[in-house]
């Protein structure tokens, strides 16, 4: 979720994508902005972007 977040996806096609309800999406971004500890959708999108843990999918060992 937080990789489509990071995109800017809103929470009616992060809801679309995972097979969640937009409810759902709206309860978990703001856990999501409360861990991350800033006060808006904005500056969570920012923070996402600068955390590679966010915004990219973990990498296989090879």
């Amino acid at each position: 979720m937080a990789e489509l977040l990071a995109r800017g996806a809103s929470n009616a096609e992060i809801a679309a994508a995972l097979g969640l309800s937009v409810r759902t999406v709206e309860g978990y971004v703001s856990e999501l902005k409360d861990l991350a500890a800033v006060p808006d959708r904005g500056r969570l999108i920012l923070w996402c972007n600068e955390n590679a843990a966010c915004a990219s999918p973990p990498s296989s060992p090879e």
